[in-house]
Parts: structure tokens; sequence; C-alpha cells
């Protein structure tokens, strides 16, 4: 493919589709469960394709399952574990959940922008 955009929502896509097999998505409700996984998608592949590399994205999604089982589970898991806390079966709010989304992946980009000096990048070669 040609397009960084059209590899973004390919396979952002199929990573939305494929956590669909979990149990989570018929319980919070699919519309915002779908989306809410397909943004975490379009962020782990925008850092993919800025850095060149797909550690940081293996990095954060083990993170965020360590998160998810170990500190805030859900009570409806594809993976049953003893966290500290249990959200209990409600819908999510989309645009609160979108918007909490969106910041928290600005700031991880901002983030790692200086970490891993992408703004020196993008001076030398005009491009990310």
């Amino acid at each position: 493919f040609k397009s960084r955009v059209l590899i973004l929502i390919i396979t952002s896509s199929i990573f939305a589709c494929l956590h669909l097999m979990n149990p989570e998505p018929w319980s919070y409700g699919v519309g915002t469960y779908l989306i809410s996984v397909f943004l975490v998608g379009m962020f782990m592949g925008l850092i993919t394709l800025i850095d060149g590399g797909i550690e940081l994205a293996v990095g954060i999604h083990i993170a965020n399952n360590l998160w998810v089982h170990l500190i805030v589970g859900l009570e409806d898991s594809v993976i049953p574990s003893s966290s500290l806390f249990i959200t209990t079966n409600q819908n999510l709010d989309m645009i609160p959940t979108i918007i909490s989304s969106m910041s928290q992946y600005a700031l991880l980009t901002i983030v790692f922008a200086f970490r891993y000096k992408w703004f020196d990048k993008l001076k030398k070669y005009g491009t990310l």
C-alpha cells in the first residue's frame, strides 16, 4: 500500500474486529467498545509508522493488558482475573470515552516524540 492512512484504517479495523471475539463488547456496548479498540489500533499503528518498529505498540498492548487484568478488571473479561478493582457491567458513554482516549494518546505521542526524538527526524527529513 502506498497510503499510510489506508494502512492505519485497515490494520485498526482488523484489530477492532478481532476483539469482537471477546465478551466485553457484548456486555459494555458494541459501538463504543469497537470505537475505543479502533482508536487504540490507530494510536498503535501511528506510533509504529512514525517510529519504524512495532516495539512501542507491543509494549503498550502488554501494559494495557496488565492494567486491565491486574489493576482495573472488567466484570465480563475474556480472562477472569483477581484485579484490585472491578468495572461493573455498564454501557460506556461514547463521547467521554473518546475524549479520554484521544487525550491519553495525544499525551503519549508527545512523550514518545520527545523521548525518541521524532521531531529531530521531522526536521532532518521533512517527514516522519
